[in-house]
């Protein structure tokens, strides 16, 4: 018997029924822990605030704390997300604007690999916030049609 064979597969239903906060990724678990710590708060309600007020015209949404239920095998939770239209009234299930991660020590390789990939394949615009190095990898994304948003790093201060 394979070692693939032995690793379970798990749904976007399962994860609804586990207790705690965790992520799924091509079926396997994946716990979100430890919680971030102070500069990633920071820089996520910086962030926000830099795109609520730059949405104030735009048929926009700016979230966080909401999975994005990719498909049956895919569920993560962005630390920024934006929707077009209305507020979800439970999870994102369709792919959203744009979605900001904040770079951890706890989550560098998951936010530098895997979800920036996983936003490519769905059409999602990805945006790299690193708060150690106040830096941000895109400027400025086209969302939701006609609504642009820019990113300025100094708002990391």
């Amino acid at each position: 018997m394979t070692a693939e064979k032995l690793i379970p597969n798990y749904t976007a239903q399962d994860d609804a029924t586990w207790q705690g906060d965790w992520e799924l990724w091509d079926g396997v678990p994946v716990s979100m822990a430890p919680n971030p710590f102070g500069p990633h708060s920071a820089a996520v309600v910086k962030i926000i605030a830099s795109l609520v007020s730059q949405l104030a015209e735009c048929d926009a949404q700016v979230l966080t704390g909401l999975d994005w239920i990719v498909d049956q095998s895919n569920v993560f939770r962005p630390d920024v997300v934006v929707v077009c239209g209305p507020v979800p009234e439970r999870h994102i299930e369709s792919p959203p604007a744009l979605i900001v991660e904040v770079l951890s020590e706890a989550t560098r390789q998951r936010d530098t690999v895997y979800k920036p990939r996983l936003c490519r394949e769905h059409g999602v615009e990805f945006v790299l916030v690193d708060p150690d190095t106040k830096s941000i990898d895109r400027a400025r994304v086209q969302i939701c049609d006609d609504c642009f948003v820019e990113f300025d790093a100094s708002i990391l201060g």
